[in-house]
């Protein structure tokens, strides 16, 4: 995924076995939507100023991370992002992070 700068949409959704960390090519300025929900992947770096970036979505994810990397929000400058959606993170002490704009 890291290599491929022309997808617009990355499911990964319901692949229990898919863990670690992740990266989106920094070349990809077309990236759409990533559902990544019912997996153990930690959010993906790569996101911030994705201009395309429009939705994320992770729900029953155990081993996310964290929404701030090095002091940077990992949507930094995402401008056309519309929904966050971490229901159910295990992460989050909440485990109900839902929102859309």
């Amino acid at each position: 995924i890291k290599d491929l700068e022309k997808v617009t949409t990355i499911i990964l959704k319901n692949n229990p076995d898919l863990s670690g960390s992740w990266s989106i090519a920094t070349g990809n300025d077309v990236i759409q939507k990533i559902d990544q929900g019912n997996t153990d992947l930690q959010l993906p770096t790569g996101l911030s100023g994705k201009d395309s970036f429009l939705e994320f979505r992770s729900r029953d994810n155990q081993e996310i991370g964290s929404l701030i990397v090095g002091g940077n929000y990992i949507f930094e400058n995402c401008n056309s992002l519309k929904v966050i959606d971490l229901f159910d993170c295990w992460w989050c002490k909440w485990r109900h992070f839902i929102c859309y704009s």
